[in-house]
């Protein structure tokens, strides 16, 4: 009996001799984990804005949304896209800065070639803006290919001739391991791939997330067909010229008369401005030259440039034109409101719309009649408007109509002798 103890008692001995080297290992190797990457990258996108020629730049900001992509899964042939995290540290998350556009921007003209914005606009006008898309403080925990999805927002503000780019641009963030050694600690890291970007930009024909092909450089150029890298939104602004002519008739007509236009256009973006080309008409009105023009027209200019001064969206200006002459006020947007008016005079003044022989620019098939309303909405063309003023007096007929009525007394009184004459000679009889 006394046996079977010390042999239970040796057992027992053995098994903790062995247990304790293995309990020891267990708990010198601890699961292994990645320290989570806090990133700090950025990333720089373009904002467009295409003009016409002669439109001044609006203020118009556009602001972007950046969510989560789709996550893929990895086949034999294709890698895994996982959705990018959209949290970090402090309340982080991933971020499109605002792109601000002003009047004060100055337009460049896009090149026919070697340039990010497309060949259909070239020779157009375009201000761009960089734009930088953040990663500043948001969470990464395992390498892999992590896809966000960028698009534009619609205006807060609306602005009238804006296009907005509804396009969406996919963004790829590459994050890969960065373990110094096989007994290191795990650590992670955003870097370039084969002289890449960690950050790969692109759009898709049909507006679907693609797969991305395996590859030794991670997919950076194994996007399949249909997908194009793009770092760009582009946005037109649209706009048309407004011209308004002056055309007088009739005998009694002035032709170096300056009569006066006021031209009321709204819908603008905040404190627009519009340019005017007065090459057709005079930069101030001479009154002692013209002596049929109003006196209190003398010495006003004709602008070239005209600003919304009370950032209301809203341009009132006054011009001065003489017969045959016109002013164009150029890049009005599309969707906004003009109105031409003109100070009354003793003209008969009838409307463009209404004659449709206001004025006419060049000859054969380039004809174009002044014959558009002189109020309305800019739609899809330029506009061509204005009056026609007539002054029409009676032309003598070989008499002087003032002494009209004096020969008439003249020619009763002569008749009313003769008469008289003739009686007292048939009396005399």
């Amino acid at each position: 009996m006394k046996l079977k103890r010390i042999f239970a008692a040796m057992s027992a001995a053995l098994v903790m001799a062995f247990a304790m080297p293995l309990g020891a290992t267990t708990e010198a190797v601890n699961q292994k984990l990645y320290t989570p990457l806090v990133a700090e990258n950025t990333a720089t996108l373009k904002k467009y804005l295409v003009l016409d020629d002669g439109a001044a730049v609006p203020t118009v900001t556009f602001s972007f949304e950046v969510e989560a992509g789709e996550a893929v899964s990895a086949t034999s042939s294709t890698m895994e896209i996982k959705a990018g995290p959209m949290t970090g540290s402090e309340g982080a998350k991933p971020e499109v800065i605002d792109a601000v556009f002003t009047v004060s921007d100055s337009p460049d003209v896009v090149p026919g070639t070697g340039h990010t914005l497309s060949t259909d606009y070239s020779g157009k006008k375009y201000v761009e803006k960089e734009i930088t898309f953040k990663l500043n403080g948001v969470t990464f925990t395992e390498p892999g290919i992590y896809r966000y999805k960028i698009t534009e927002k619609a205006l807060t503000t609306a602005v009238n001739g804006i296009t907005q780019d509804t396009k969406t641009i996919y963004a790829d963030v590459y994050v890969t391991d960065d373990t110094e050694d096989a007994t290191g600690d795990p650590k992670l890291k955003i870097a370039n791939i084969e002289g890449k970007s960690p950050i790969v930009f692109f759009t898709t024909t049909d507006g679907t997330a693609p797969v991305i092909n395996a590859g030794a450089n991670l997919g950076s150029d194994t996007y399949p067909s249909g997908v194009t890298k793009t770092d760009c939104f582009v946005n037109r602004y649209t706009t048309h010229d407004l011209y308004f002519a002056k055309k007088v008739s009739g005998n009694q007509a002035s032709r170096d008369k300056f009569f006066e236009f006021t031209v009321n256009i709204s819908g603008l973006s905040n404190g627009a401005k519009l340019g005017v080309d007065i090459a057709n008409a005079v930069a101030k009105v001479d009154q002692t030259k013209s002596p049929a023009t109003k006196s209190e027209y003398n010495d006003k200019n004709n602008p070239t440039e005209i600003e919304d001064v009370d950032s209301d969206g809203v341009i009132e200006e006054k011009f001065y034109l003489q017969h045959d002459q016109y002013i164009i006020i150029k890049g009005i947007p599309e969707g906004a409101t003009y109105n031409v008016t003109e100070d009354e005079e003793d003209y008969k003044s009838t409307a463009a719309a209404t004659t449709n022989v206001v004025k006419t620019i060049g000859e054969g098939t380039d004809t174009i009649n002044f014959d558009d309303a002189t109020g309305g909405d800019v739609v899809t063309e330029n506009i061509y408007t204005g009056f026609k003023n007539e002054k029409q007096g009676i032309v003598p007929t070989g008499i002087v109509l003032s002494i009209v009525p004096v020969l008439l007394i003249g020619v009763a009184v002569t008749a009313g002798i003769i008469l008289l004459l003739v009686r007292r000679e048939k009396n005399a009889e």
